[in-house]
């Protein structure tokens, strides 16, 4: 009799066990959906603006966020808490890279090769034939975004935004958060003449 209860006690255990492992499990190899946040037409003039003089930029962000530096100039984040919800690095369009084992100027790449280089260093087994294109408009200047992808490493990257101009190519990479957020940032962007004095964050 005892046995018998011992065994079902057992048994109650084991099943606790494998119900507690299962959703463990999902909940973990679940990723992480970023939220639609903002509806399509949320006015953005109230937006804080940040206006960078070196690269000759502005862009409005929400009054919630701040717009930190902590790396330097050419790496600009959009940040709440503390933690970067968006990310724009700005690079001057020089070095090489070995393209069909040949060293090719990075100015010379198109714009899809540049993004598709950046991508590979951060998921160098996966293939960016996954990746959905568009192009964009970025400040009146045309762009081009990776939108999409099936890929696990490539798609938590994604949106990822392209463009060059004044000699710099502008990236704006969607870190966490809400998409239409993302896509409202990139439509306040504008390019300016140049300006001398320190970037502005008001």
């Amino acid at each position: 009799m005892k046995l018998g209860k011992m065994l079902n006690l057992n048994l109650i255990l084991l099943g606790l066990l494998l119900i507690f492992g299962l959703t463990f499990f999902i909940y973990t190899e679940t990723p992480t959906q970023p939220s639609e946040g903002l509806t399509p037409n949320t006015d953005t003039s109230t937006w804080k603006v940040y206006k960078d003089k070196e690269y000759k930029f502005t862009l409005r962000y929400p009054p919630n966020f701040t717009v930190k530096q902590p790396y330097g100039k050419g790496d600009i984040r959009i940040m709440k808490n503390l933690e970067t919800y968006y990310l724009i690095t700005i690079s001057e369009l020089s070095g090489y890279v070995m393209v069909k084992e040949k060293p090719t100027p990075i100015s010379a790449l198109p714009l899809k090769d540049k993004l598709i280089l950046q991508l590979k260093r951060r998921c160098p087994h996966s293939s960016p034939e996954s990746v959905i294109w568009e192009s964009i408009n970025i400040g009146g200047v045309r762009g081009l975004q990776a939108a999409h992808s099936d890929d696990e490493c490539i798609k938590q990257y994604l949106p990822w935004s392209i463009v060059i101009k004044n000699n710099f190519c502008c990236s704006i990479q969607f870190i966490k958060g809400s998409i239409n957020e993302y896509n409202q940032i990139l439509s306040t962007f504008k390019f300016i003449k140049k300006e001398g004095g320190a970037n502005e964050s008001k």
